[in-house]
């Protein structure tokens, strides 16, 4: 899975997994324009990997290929060269789950999970540490935060007896409490830890064996879970999370046999569950807005149909983008003066397509580029113009930068596979 983040300056970082060469990649458009390279090639497998960016906007990766006989390395840009060290030697032992995070002093922490044990590493700039969190029998994931006083705060999936388990060090110890006995499948990597504005801890995950969605929050003061068990089918699949600038947290979940999208929150005071699409449909990853407002895309299943979903937090708005467009997972970005943008790839035929809602209009569908396309990334700059970027697998194997100034569409090729 890509990963993207945002720096102090504004610029965006992406770190992504080219498959065809097997190489770990990388690209920032810092001084405007795109800029991509290859961190490192790989001799075989997938790649496993954590990205994060330091306030001055350097990258920091960790990252192995998928087998035990990898070695993990740590991976940083200064001075236009990458520097790269090995700090876990290869040992048998499969490890993946790599999740990172900058702490008090702009000391690097890291998690991540191997079949026996969870590890925390840091470094403070005198050389990476180490040391075991637990000993369990895991999956493969982690999640991992921390608060405004430095102390650490993550999650697990323990595999024996399928629980999710939350982890910190506020006791100057690894303390781990298990928070919740999920069944047969409990996915740590599936999990969403967040903190609020006074450090308490928000977790939004799956119980695939009861079929559910479920919360888990300290903010009272002690642990509380609230459990979304569906009728029937299976919930949880697909959940996303985030948590908006009043403290509120909003959920996006798939139930696969009612066919349905459902929308959770908490915004006023109490869990509301509510269906907001039916037949069979994906959504991306909700935005959240300054305001609060959150918004989204909804494409359906092997059907055509797009759609634009917005909530005040209240009440939900579904606008139909196009009945008939077959569409993958699309990208949505709210610009400064309220129009609302939409990039999205077509499942049907060889296009990219861009929308675009003013205040005072109706949507406007048109085609962006032709092509085979993965699913693309949207943002708006300050004065509102829409910049995609989209891996354009055929004719040509290339990532895209478009963006569009006067309303004019510009195009730039910012890395090529072999």
């Amino acid at each position: 899975m890509p990963r993207i983040a945002v720096d102090a300056s504004g610029a965006i970082h992406v770190a992504y997994v080219a498959m065809d060469e097997l190489s770990l990649r990388y690209a920032v458009n810092a001084e405007g324009t795109w800029e991509g390279e290859t961190v490192e090639v790989f001799p075989r497998g997938d790649v496993y990997f954590g990205m994060t960016v330091s306030t001055g906007g350097k990258p920091h990766l960790i990252y192995a290929w998928e087998d035990s006989t990898s070695d993990v390395h740590y991976a940083t840009k200064s001075g236009g060269s990458w520097s790269i060290e090995t700090i876990i030697l290869a040992d048998g032992k499969w490890r993946a789950g790599y999740s990172l995070a900058f702490g008090l002093g702009g000391t690097l922490h890291e998690l991540h999970s191997e079949p026996d044990a969870v590890w925390h590493l840091w470094n403070d700039g005198s050389g990476w540490q180490q040391e075991v969190v637990t000993f369990q029998q895991l999956f493969y994931g982690t999640s991992l935060a921390i608060d405004a006083e430095g102390y650490l705060h993550g999650t697990y999936a323990l595999y024996g007896n399928s629980s999710l388990v939350y982890i910190t060090n506020e006791s100057g110890t690894w303390d781990e409490l298990v928070i919740d006995w999920c069944g047969g499948d409990a996915d740590g990597d599936d999990a969403r830890l967040m903190l609020d504005s006074t450090n308490a801890v928000h977790i939004v995950y799956a119980d695939r064996s009861l079929t559910g969605v479920r919360y888990a929050t300290n903010a009272s003061g002690a642990w509380e879970i609230a459990k979304f068990d569906p009728p029937r089918g299976w919930d949880g699949w697909f959940v996303s999370a985030s948590m908006g600038p009043d403290d509120t947290v909003h959920v996006a979940d798939y139930n696969e046999d009612e066919c349905s999208l459902f929308y959770l929150t908490n915004a006023s005071g109490e869990w509301t569950r509510r269906r907001l699409a039916g037949f069979k449909y994906t959504v991306d990853q909700p935005i959240i807005t300054d305001a609060g407002d959150i918004h989204t895309s909804i494409a359906q299943l092997y059907a055509p149909g797009l759609y634009y979903g917005s909530s005040d937090g209240v009440t939900w708005t579904m606008e139909e983008v196009s009945t008939s467009l077959l569409a993958s997972l699309g990208n949505v970005a709210v610009g400064p003066d309220g129009t609302k943008h939409l990039a999205v790839a077509s499942d049907e035929t060889t296009e990219i397509y861009y929308a675009e809602k003013a205040i005072d209009g109706g949507w406007q569908l048109a085609t962006l580029d032709v092509g085979d396309f993965a699913i693309p990334i949207l943002r708006t700059d300050s004065l509102g113009r829409p910049r995609v970027v989209y891996h354009k697998r055929a004719p040509e194997n290339h990532v895209v930068y478009a963006e569009r100034n006067d309303d004019v569409w510009e195009y730039e090729q910012l890395l090529i596979s072999a």
